[in-house]
Parts: structure tokens; sequence; C-alpha cells
């Protein structure tokens, strides 16, 4: 009985050094990787570690097993490692329509990191590391191993509102990868119940009635309406209009078709954002079927030196959030604003070109507040077209909710905010764009002005769309009509 037992022994040992063997010279070639090996005798999962405050904790999981997907071999220890290009990223989408989930729904995102426009070809790292919060006040974190490249991460809302969820790639020393570009993503529960944190204030309309009265003591004349070139078939001046300040009329440039007949044509003003820059249009190339006001939002002289606007953007520093800019809403910056939007308006009604019937609104960010502003307050708006607005949902943070950039609040901010404006619109609506992951007009607020028209609308939500810039591979457009 020995000597069997010794030859198995023996044959046991030959196997054991033979197998030495070969690992060794698989890591050796980078056919394999030591954190391979190991994963094979340690089967504890990154997972474990997830941090949640909620106690709820996100679920994680590989992707969909019916999706098809390539892992390219790359070398951990290598990191950052010649396999990925330049322009590598973490790649990530929700399983469905980021508008779609109720609360209480599981919010799915799967993750690749990849540097194709073919999103399933992924490359293995070290670990994703991954945190997450969301406008019911949850926050979640977690690391997760990223042997394949591809993770899915799942989180529930209690509340409706927006998520806003990280992911990082970092190699096995636990840098992170300084090649690959994050992903940073959002979606939406409850999309459909979204309304501000704070309701309108009561006398909304009362307030507001009371300022355009004043405004109604000042008719719209012409200080000054000067011709500055424009070309063979457009007329371009420079103009300035009275208001309900003495020292601050309205100004800003006009474009009127050379020929047109009295009546003729529509109506196109637009706004700017938050900026001291001129609003200065160029000479229309395509229909010549409007007329167009570019309105700056400030009073300020057209055509100077770019120090003249550098130093008002300096002396204005800014504007309109301090707290106490609203202790008397009637001398807000934002009140005189708008008056003179709207004085821009009731002068440009008065030009002997305009058909009497068509007047379209745009602007993006601030513009998109003050066209939504002018929309609710004067009457005869027949289109607007807004993008990114800004003032939504001013009061969001004073109940929990992921912060903006705005002004300080204050309860006579509510005054100003741009859902309460929407809900008093009485034209079609157009918002083309708005960013998921947009935290300058926060995506839950884009959300309650949506939300609060009470009109033909559309909206579309970019993945990963911040407040100017759009993901360079597109993650998906969500749109809604009503």
């Amino acid at each position: 009985m020995i000597k069997p037992m010794k030859k198995t022994v023996k044959l046991l040992a030959t196997w054991l050094v033979l197998i030495c063997l070969l690992t060794s010279s698989l890591v050796s070639c980078n056919l394999i990787d030591i954190d391979t090996i190991t994963n094979i005798f340690e089967k504890s999962d990154d997972t474990s570690a997830t941090d949640s405050t909620d106690s709820t904790e996100p679920e994680t999981s590989e992707s969909t097993p019916e999706e098809t997907t390539t892992t390219k071999p790359v070398k951990y220890n290598a990191y950052p490692s010649t396999a990925l290009q330049k322009n590598a990223y973490i790649f990530g989408k929700t399983q469905q329509d980021a508008l779609s989930y109720k609360v209480g729904d599981e919010i799915k995102f799967d993750i690749r990191l990849t540097d194709t426009g073919d999103t399933k070809v992924t490359y293995p790292c070290s670990k994703f590391v991954w945190n997450a919060e969301a406008d019911d006040g949850q926050t979640w974190s977690g690391t997760q191993k990223g042997d394949n490249g591809r993770i899915t991460l799942s989180f529930v809302m209690n509340k409706p509102g927006a998520i806003r969820v990280t992911v990082k790639a970092f190699d096995h020393e636990g840098n992170e990868l300084s090649n690959v570009t994050p992903f940073v993503g959002g979606a939406f529960a409850g999309f459909s119940q979204i309304t501000t944190g704070v309701a309108c204030p009561d006398d909304f309309d009362e307030f507001w009635q009371s300022q355009l009265n004043v405004l109604d003591q000042h008719a719209p004349e012409i200080i000054e309406m000067v011709d500055i070139g424009g070309s063979e078939t457009y007329y371009r001046y420079s103009v300035k209009i009275r208001t309900h300040q003495a020292d601050a009329p309205v100004t800003g440039y006009i474009v009127i078709p050379k020929n047109a007949q009295p009546g003729s044509l529509k109506l196109r003003l637009s706004f700017s954002g938050y900026n001291a820059s001129m609003n200065k249009p160029s000479v229309p190339t395509g229909s010549s079927a409007y007329i167009t006001f570019a309105v700056n939002a400030h009073s300020m002289e057209n055509g100077q030196p770019s120090s003249y606007y550098e130093n008002l953007k300096a002396s204005l520093g800014e504007y309109g959030f301090a707290a106490e800019d609203y202790a008397d809403p009637s001398t807000s910056y934002f009140r005189n604003m708008i008056l003179r939007d709207v004085q821009a308006l009731r002068f440009a009604k008065t030009l002997p070109e305009w058909n009497g019937r068509d007047i379209e609104l745009s602007g993006g960010s601030m513009g998109g507040f003050q066209a939504t502003a002018v929309a609710a307050l004067e009457p005869g708006v027949t289109k607007l077209s807004v993008q990114i607005v800004w003032m939504c949902d001013v009061s969001g943070r004073s109940v929990g909710r992921l912060e903006g950039w705005l002004p300080e609040y204050t309860e006579n901010l509510n005054y100003f905010d741009s859902v309460n404006f929407a809900a008093r619109v009485k034209c079609p609506t157009s918002i083309s764009r708005a960013g998921l992951i947009d935290y300058t007009t926060t995506p839950i607020g884009v959300a309650a002005y949506y939300n609060a028209l009470k009109v033909e609308k559309n909206i579309s939500f970019v993945q990963s769309g911040e407040h100017v810039n759009n993901p360079k591979i597109p993650a998906g457009t969500y749109t809604r009509y009503n």
C-alpha cells in the first residue's frame, strides 16, 4: 500500500510543478494576469464594500445576458494601457427610457469601459468606483470588479425627482485611470409628478400686474434707431427704447427685410443668457418673413469696444444672486430686466411691417427665463422656443433637492421662478434641449417647468448632457410630447 501511495504523491507533485510553470509563462507573456489567478481562489465580491446612506443598497450585476459583448484583454499591471486609446471613456445609459421610471422602480444603468463608437466592445479594469445622489435625499457609493469592463447599477427612488450617477475606472494600485473619461448620467423617477419644491405665491398674478401697471405709464417710444448697415436684402438697426427707468432704456438690434410691405412680416424676439455681451444678430440668410429683434439682457450701449463689456461684466458681478436683492421684489434686478423685455415686445408690435398675428420668442438659459416671462405677461405670443431654461424650481434646495446654480433662496424669489411663469404661458412651447446632468438648470427644475405648461408642448432630455455640452458619444435623447 505504501508504494502506490508514493507513486500517487509523486504524480501529483509533478502535475503541480507543471501547472506552476505554465502559469508563470502565461503571466510573463501577459496572456493572463495575477489578479485573474487570484480571483480563481478568492470568491469575495467588491460589491460587499458598497456604502449607502439609505437602508436599501443599490443592486449591482453584470450586463443583461442577452446582450453580446466583446472584452479585449488588457494588462492590469500596465495601466494606463496602450490598448486603450486617448479617447477612452466609460459609456452608460439606462436600460429603458430615462424619463419612464416610476417611483419605486429599479432604475438600471448599464456601464461599459470602451474607446470606440461601438460600446459593446469593452476593456477590463481593476475596478469601477461609483457614487450616486438623488433629489429624494438618498446617496449611494460603492466599488465593483471591472474584469469584463462592464457592470450594471440599480437604484430605487422613493420620491419623484432626478438621480445623478458617476462612475470612474481605477487600476490595481487604487489610482484613477487618467486616460479614461468618467461616466456621469441621470434619470427620473415619477417624471410627470414633478412640481416645484414650494408652491407659487398666492399673489403672483397680483404682484406682476402691479409691475405692468408701472410699465403702462411709459409708452415704448424710440430714443434711438440707427441704421448700422445690413445687406442687399436687409436693414439692421441699433435701437434704444424708452421704458419704466429713464436711465435704463431697452437696447438691442432689429433686422427688417427691405421692401417689406406693411403688415407682411412675423415677429421674432430673442433673449440672451447670463452674460454682459451684446445679443447681436447676424443678417439672416434664410426666410425673409420675419422682423427679428435681439434684445439685450441689460440696458447697455451697442457697438462698444470689448473693454466696455468686460468692465460692465465686472461691475455687474453675480447680478440677481443676493437674497437682499429680493427684500422688495419690485426693485430687484430681474424685475427690471423682465419689464424691459416686455417693453421690447410692445415696441416691436408698433412696427408697421408686423402682420399683427405672429409673435415668436426664443432664448436659452437666462434667455429662456426671459422669453418665458414675456410670454406669460404680454398677450399675443404665438410660439415659445426655449432650451436649458434657467430659474426653474428656485426653492428646490430648501426642500432637500440637488442644488443648481441659482440665486440664494428667499420666499420672494418665487415671483421669478420660470415654472410659475410657464404655468401662465398660452402658446405652444418647445423645449428643444435639456441635460440630464445639467446642474446649472437642474433636471428636476426643467421637468417641473414642462409639467407646469398647460399648452401644446414638447421637451428633449439628453443623457449625460450638461448645460452647454452634449456627450461626445450620444447615449440617448428622451422626448415627450403633449
